[in-house]
């Protein structure tokens, strides 16, 4: 699930760093006697020109309202900065969304078409136009009051804390969408429902209303995530209908449904994941005491989130007034950080007894002194990722709060360049509240199944808790279960020796629910010995289908683990054989559904390890001539398996030589 291409998001984040110099300008100190509040107001109205009797017809308009002219004054103050993008070229780009609404269509057949008509949409011919200098007061003061008639009409408003109702409801924008009246539709079509939700008692909590309304949202179209349509600016309301695109879209759809109904709704992202080599991000919502939670992840906290990440951050309307101005060196090392839209929400993916900061002191790091800008870094493959940073003081470096379950290095900018000057370490600390170190020992022999992280970029572990049942009735209605499978596969081809003094004419493999009946091959045999399956007629489930012809019941048979099977139906999907007769069974093999991140046969890989102040070092290269490959690493290493002949996937690790398990971070 990716928000956007890394490639997108740093180009988005650098389109964002004009607006530092002005940082700078708005937090000046300005007239002595005014308040910050007052400095901020006044700043933004200089800088809206000719527009600035519009914005004060909106001030003049809640002179006798004291609670919505201060929201009104923080609206506006946190108004630079915020723009549309808009021309030809925008009408091109939402076209691609509109017309994958019908969600019938192949994202990439829409692509492929749309390109060949219109031509692929230029990002870089967008016209920029600057609310502060072009919103009217109609305009402002009509999505101020929708903001605040959602706050009173509905139960959960009065439990929503002000500075989110400031930060997460009032906004007319997410991000660089067209400005347009949004909330009145939305709510025309979802007012029967949230009116509904509201005469619940239990939704006085904007938790319990939020997630009501959410999963009413999903269930009357689910939606179709995809990363084959062009990356670009904001969508707008119109995808709250259309419920397509990438995690960001998605987000975006929650967000504005949740906002209409006077909900605080944002988006979390991570500039870089803690176990795959991209960015990602979902919609959080706030609750009563301010903790966000998460309700695509179906979590009742923040810190029990499903994706690892050292930083989580949330887009904001209003202004970051403490960003770094002016630092090169962050530019350099991730334009994101310098995002004046963003605000640090790291600690509440902390369990609350870990919510403290990560220091490290300067002794753990090579060539890093008192006063140095210092940046905590994660893997993309084999380059290093800023995603925060602090400042080095009293022989330490405080880098804030800093999530658990991932694996960084520290590092400085040197002529324009990330260079590390930490070994590896896990930000999950040990028992002694300690950092552990992927310092290298001693050279050990290890075995390698795969290059990546196959539990989290893979379909494998939808093989967990499927079984395989040999029955003598074709409908397996008296089955004997031969082997449940407890875990993701770890390697390509699993075999297993069964215990089986019984003949069957029937065997099945029985999927888990919500699985799809993935798997790309199955073999029964007679004999443990045997290298020649048993073949049989083939059984499969009354009333399931194959999604497509490219993944149809034969592919699970003819043991090929690159062809697979893939039902349209999620749960209750089987496939089997009838021999003709009664066998014994005693081994089975099988293979997950997969993208060819295991060991390959034929294939050549180079082994690396990572030393401090040296980079990446190879281990050499072994051409695989089976599922496995055995090579020789420094224990205690983090680890990098790169293939020479096909694939993009790859991921670092360590070895687990005790249960022979690679680790994937």
């Amino acid at each position: 699930m990716i928000i956007l291409s890394m490639k997108y998001r740093i180009k988005y984040s650098k389109s964002l760093f004009f607006c530092l110099p002005l940082i700078a300008v708005l937090t000046s100190c300005g007239i002595l006697t005014m308040s910050p509040e007052e400095k901020y107001l006044e700043k933004a109205l200089e800088l809206s020109g000719q527009n600035r009797k519009e914005l004060e017809k909106v001030l003049d308009h809640y002179g006798d309202n004291p609670e919505r002219l201060a929201a009104a004054r923080w609206l506006i103050s946190n108004m630079p900065f915020h723009h549309s993008k808009t021309g030809p070229e925008l009408t091109k780009y939402r076209r691609y969304y509109e017309t994958a609404a019908d969600q019938s269509l192949n994202p990439q057949t829409i692509t492929d078409s749309l390109d060949s008509i219109y031509g692929a949409p230029d990002l870089n011919k967008f016209t920029i136009v600057y609310d502060i200098e072009t919103l009217d007061s109609a305009y402002i003061v009509n999505n101020i009051d929708a903001a605040f008639e959602a706050r009173e009409r509905w139960p959960w408003g009065k439990n929503v804390r002000w500075e989110d109702f400031l930060e997460f409801v009032l906004p007319y924008r997410l991000g660089d969408e067209p400005i347009s009246y949004w909330r009145k539709p939305v709510l025309e079509e979802y007012g029967n429902i949230i009116d509904s939700i509201a005469s619940l008692p239990e939704a006085a909590s904007p938790r319990i209303a939020s997630d009501l309304l959410y999963k009413e949202w999903i269930w009357r179209k689910n939606f179709k995530w995809t990363s084959r349509l062009p990356s670009g600016p904001r969508l707008g309301p119109d995808i709250v209908e259309w419920k397509t695109g990438g995690c960001r879209e998605k987000s975006d759809g929650m967000s504005y449904l949740l906002r209409a109904a006077g909900l605080p709704a944002a988006l979390h992202l991570v500039p870089m994941r803690g176990d795959l080599n991209d960015t990602h991000s979902w919609g959080a919502v706030y609750d009563s005491d301010g903790s966000p939670w998460l309700p695509e992840q179906n979590t009742d906290s923040a810190y029990k989130s499903r994706v690892p990440a050292a930083k989580v951050f949330s887009e904001t309307f209003s202004i970051n007034r403490n960003i770094h101005t002016g630092s090169t060196g962050t530019r350099h090392a991730n334009p994101f950080l310098l995002n004046p839209f963003i605000r640090d929400e790291t600690a509440w993916y902390l369990r609350p007894s870990q919510r403290t900061h990560l220091i490290i002191p300067l002794s753990e790091f090579d060539g890093i002194s008192n006063g140095d800008t210092t940046y905590i870094a994660l893997s993309s493959k084999m380059d290093w990722v800023p995603v925060g940073m602090g400042v080095a003081g009293n022989d330490s470096v405080d880098f804030g709060y800093v999530g658990e379950k991932t694996v960084c290095v520290a590092g400085v900018m040197k002529n324009n360049k990330f260079e590390v000057r930490s070994f590896p370490f896990k930000t999950t600390r040990d028992s002694d509240n300690q950092l552990s170190f992927f310092i290298p020992g001693e050279t050990k022999p290890i075995n390698i199944y795969s290059k990546y992280n196959l539990i989290v970029g893979d379909y494998t572990i939808r093989m967990v808790d499927a079984c395989f049942e040999a029955s003598d009735s074709p409908d397996f209605s008296d089955s004997d279960t031969l082997h449940q499978i407890k875990e993701s596969p770890k390697r390509l081809f699993t075999n297993v020796q069964i215990k089986n003094d019984k003949k069957h004419r029937y065997v099945r493999y029985k999927s888990a629910d919500k699985t799809f009946c993935n798997v790309s091959v199955i073999a029964f045999y007679e004999n443990r010995e045997d290298t020649i399956p048993l073949r049989g007629k083939i059984l499969n489930a009354p009333g399931f289908h194959a999604t497509d012809d490219k993944h149809e019941f034969r592919n699970a048979w003819d043991n090929d683990p690159y062809t697979s099977l893939d039902l349209k139906e999620p749960s209750g999907g089987w496939t089997g054989l009838d021999f003709g007769k009664p066998r014994n069974i005693q081994k089975i093999m099988y293979s997950p559904r997969n993208r060819g991140n295991y060991i390959r046969a034929g294939y050549t890989y180079e082994l690396f390890y990572y030393d401090c102040g040296k980079g990446w070092i190879s281990l050499g290269k072994k051409k695989a001539d089976s599922d496995r490959i055995v090579m020789e690493a420094p224990a205690g290493a983090l680890l990098y398996l790169h293939c020479l002949d096909a694939g993009k996937d790859e991921r670092i690790f360590e070895y687990d030589i005790t249960n022979d398990l690679q680790i994937y971070w």
